[in-house]
């Protein structure tokens, strides 16, 4: 075999090999990498058609997309091996607030990486009312009587109440309403502020409502539609300063930050109430607003005391600017619930008496007088000190209005011509 010949062959065994190198990178980058699928949902189970699913590589930045069909499904496929987060958005919904990110999700050549549990969609971020969310669900809201492209609604729905539902502010270039540290719930960095009147709308369909808080927001009415499910809520932001813990057992002596226009509030239907079953039913309508970092459900005295009505509430005790935070509190007490508690019968004048216990042990007890409204009465009290507060409410006076007055003279008038009437025959009788 000559030199030629031998050099031949290897130049065809190398050609050969080479060959089937690059034969091999096709099958190569197919098997590096793999597929992540799941489902998304609303939070009660209502599968989500048309969002958008976003899986980013950690090591890199590189992502992959996919869109949820009819029953909620999506596949990223084709994406590099590796650790991703798994996000989606809705409409205008962001993950940063629907909690619909998924961290370490890995990715494994020539694989599909399945998600167990559903992402879901709601539960902690602004849900609007659309044609596959129809129950649970933000339906309006305006300001000043028109609608609102610089604020959203943000409400938590479970079976029972809507917990804490705070309005943002909305980042005019990104349409963001959370960014870190930016104080997108003090709404006078939106042009807004204490003066503009909200109405939210509130589609619900897992509970009825009873008995509403503004936790940082001044309540001018509510109601709920038994027919329609919706409720609806009138109300005003308010100047508010929170700090990073402040709860019914204590709160921090100086409040984080101060904002000029804050709004948040909340519904429950009352099942997990202490109080008795027909005082729930006449507290139907009701609500507690104030500026206070946290508030309670209202429950009766017990024993003795059960003509008492009282709540919880608290604040940071300074504000961050270092001066005295003050606060507000304003009870509405439907007609039902004064007749169960006090005997109200809508004819007469009450004067109620606030008792407020602080956390130091301070005591202090004011009269306040009640304002007739339609359906009940208003009962407000303003320059309250933080930080916690135990209030006990209960009616001072009762003192007889001039109709009623009125009427029992009327009803002696009556008394006395009976009489007069009654000795009349009787002396005529005696005559005969």
């Amino acid at each position: 075999m000559t030199a030629l010949t031998i050099r031949a062959r290897w130049a065809i065994l190398l050609i050969t090999v080479i060959g089937f190198i690059w034969l091999a990178q096709p099958y190569t980058a197919f098997a590096a990498t793999g597929n992540i699928d799941g489902t998304v949902t609303y939070f009660d189970g209502t599968a989500i058609s048309g969002a958008t699913v976003t899986a980013t590589n950690t090591g890199d930045g590189t992502t992959g997309t996919a869109t949820t069909d009819s029953s909620g499904a999506f596949s990223v496929t084709g994406v590099a091996a590796g650790t991703y987060i798994v996000s989606v958005t809705y409409s205008t919904r962001s993950s940063d607030l629907d909690s619909t990110s998924v961290s370490g999700v890995t990715v494994t050549s020539g694989k599909t990486s399945t998600i167990s549990s559903a992402i879901l969609i709601g539960g902690s971020g602004w849900v609007a009312c659309d044609s596959v969310i129809t129950t649970n669900c933000v339906q309006s809201m305006t300001v000043n009587g028109s609608s609102t492209s610089s604020a959203r609604a943000e409400p938590f729905f479970s079976s029972s109440d809507v917990v804490y539902t705070p309005v943002y502010g909305v980042h005019p270039g990104t349409g963001s309403t959370y960014s870190g540290s930016t104080p997108y719930r003090n709404l006078s960095n939106f042009s807004l502020s204490t003066s503009d009147t909200f109405i939210i709308k509130i589609l619900l369909d897992s509970f009825s409502p009873v008995a509403t808080l503004a936790l940082g927001g001044d309540l001018q009415s509510w109601s709920y539609d038994s027919a329609t499910k919706v409720a609806t809520y009138t109300i005003k932001p308010v100047a508010i300063s929170r700090g990073a813990t402040c709860d019914a057992s204590s709160c921090q002596n100086q409040a984080d930050g101060d904002m000029d226009a804050h709004l948040s509030f909340g519904s429950s239907d009352m099942s997990a109430s202490t109080a008795p079953a027909a005082w729930v039913s006449a507290l139907n309508g009701g609500y507690i607003s104030t500026n206070a970092q946290y508030v309670t459900y209202p429950v009766p005295g017990a024993g003795a005391e059960a003509n008492k009505y009282g709540f919880s509430s608290g604040a940071p005790h300074l504000k961050a600017d270092g001066t005295l935070n003050t606060g507000f509190f304003k009870v509405f007490f439907p007609t039902a619930m004064v007749d169960y508690m006090w005997g109200f019968d809508g004819t007469s004048v009450l004067s109620f008496k606030s008792d407020i216990t602080d956390s130091d042990g301070s005591f202090s007890t004011d009269s306040i007088s009640a304002t007739v409204q339609a359906g009940g009465l208003l009962v407000e009290k303003a320059g309250i000190s933080y930080s916690t507060n135990d209030i006990e409410l209960s009616v001072q006076t009762f003192a007889p209005s001039v109709s009623k007055i009125g009427a029992s003279i009327m009803v002696a008038l009556l008394a006395f011509i009976i009489l007069w009437v009654v000795s009349r025959k009787r002396l005529s009788r005696s005559i005969f």
